[in-house]
């Protein structure tokens, strides 16, 4: 989904260190579930990568989220 958002909103929405978003706007976004982006969201916490609170996901480290999704 990151990548998504950068080709929609460029890159200075990645560059703000936070998306203001909720679960279910990410997950209307990419046309899957709120539970589904919860999910997703989860994984990318465990990993060290964002810290999601209620309307905001936080990149904690930018590098490792791009890395996660280039796979």
């Amino acid at each position: 989904w990151i990548f998504q958002l950068i080709f929609r909103f460029g890159t200075n929405q990645i560059q703000t260190n936070s998306l203001k978003s909720t679960h279910e706007k990410i997950g209307n976004h990419l046309c899957i579930t709120r539970e589904a982006a919860t999910r997703m969201l989860r994984y990318f916490a465990n990993e060290g990568a964002v810290r999601p609170s209620r309307g905001t996901v936080e990149i904690i480290d930018k590098n490792n989220l791009v890395g996660i999704a280039e796979g």
